[in-house]
């Protein structure tokens, strides 16, 4: 058996064993930077994964997965979660989810202030189950069904006036 001694505490160089891979800049664990590639793990509370298209650029960022709010090299402003980002023409709209939440925000560039829109939200009652949240910055709820839309509550409306709404077009049932 080959003596270690003289290697600095290494194990002895394999005996006529083939040479693992020579592995790029990049991709080695531990290594920090830019990766690119078809499957990437993340790890860490600070990790983001960012997709762009049609190039890596400002406005250009797609979607994203963050575990904090961002700013990326190019001046997107990301949000924490699972975020969907699209440039219509007029605007720019981003669709969030976090947790319990789902949210739509729009700004005049991907580099913001991005504003909310609109959110849904289900937050959990500890042992009696959760409740349902929907919110809009324009104060109004407009709710589809097949063929149509139920009335637009004003934002007078009492709860039973939306009780109503849903039980008129079979949607909710007490």
């Amino acid at each position: 058996m080959p003596s270690s001694s003289g290697q600095g505490g290494q194990a002895p160089p394999s005996m006529g064993a083939p040479r693992g891979p020579v592995l790029g800049v990049g991709v080695q664990p531990g290594a920090s930077g830019v990766v690119r590639a078809r499957q990437v793990i993340i790890v860490g509370a600070g990790g983001e994964l960012l997709v762009y298209s049609p190039a890596a650029a400002a406005n250009q960022l797609i979607a994203s997965i963050a575990g904090a709010d961002f700013t990326d090299a190019y001046g997107n402003a990301g949000f924490q979660g699972i975020a969907s980002y699209n440039n219509n023409g007029t605007f720019y709209s981003a669709t969030v989810m976090n947790g319990g939440d789902i949210a739509w925000y729009q700004a005049s560039a991907e580099a913001g202030p991005w504003n909310l829109e609109a959110d849904i939200g289900f937050g959990f009652v500890s042992g009696t189950g959760g409740f349902l949240t929907i919110g809009s910055t324009a104060g109004q709820l407009q709710l589809g069904f097949d063929g149509g839309v139920i009335p637009q509550p004003t934002p007078s409306a009492t709860v039973a006036a939306v009780i109503a709404a849903l039980q008129a077009c079979g949607i909710f049932f007490p």
